[in-house]
């Protein structure tokens, strides 16, 4: 069977309700990027050297997965959905990393060791797939929880790359106002 469908090179595709989209229509811009996120975290974890990091980076793939079938399913079909339990666990994740860091009191650069700055990286595709996953959000009904994960899992993921570097003795570069 050929993994590929021809009917899908004329810029379209479909929503698991069977709905035929064209392929820059929020939703589908959204799971990409998404998708995107989660490849980079998987790269990033090439990187570290700390088991509590690559089993979060694992956690947060599979969160993912859990968020783009959430996206193109509707509410009838039964997929894994997105909860409020799963926003809970980011922010208690969220809690106990920052409890562990120095307080910032400055700007800090993206930088560091590479599973630092690989992850800063993913933090700001992250962003951006939150971007996108507004614009869908007002174009279309989307589970709001999807939107509450996506904005604490940048800020985890700033705090991840900044321990990642603490733990590597890579000083962080701040930025100073008068520059």
């Amino acid at each position: 069977m050929k993994q590929y469908k021809e009917e899908f090179d004329r810029g379209h595709t479909r929503l698991l309700t069977g709905e035929r989209i064209r392929k820059d229509d929020p939703i589908p811009e959204t799971v990409g990027t998404i998708d995107e996120l989660s490849a980079f975290l998987g790269f990033a974890a090439t990187f570290s050297k700390h088991e509590e990091t690559t089993d979060l980076i694992r956690k947060i793939q599979r969160d993912l997965f859990r968020l783009n079938a959430d996206l193109v399913a509707p509410t009838s079909h039964k997929v894994p959905r997105l909860l409020k339990q799963h926003v809970e666990e980011m922010e208690q994740l969220m809690q106990a990393h920052e409890e562990r860091l120095p307080p910032l009191t400055k700007f800090v650069f993206a930088s560091g060791s590479p599973a630092g700055a690989a992850l800063h990286l993913a933090r700001t595709i992250c962003r951006r797939a939150e971007r996108r996953l507004t614009t869908a959000h007002f174009a279309r009904a989307v589970n709001p929880e999807i939107l509450r994960y996506l904005n604490r899992l940048s800020d985890l993921l700033f705090s991840v790359a900044r321990m990642e570097n603490i733990r590597e003795k890579e000083p962080e570069v701040v930025w100073e106002a008068t520059e």
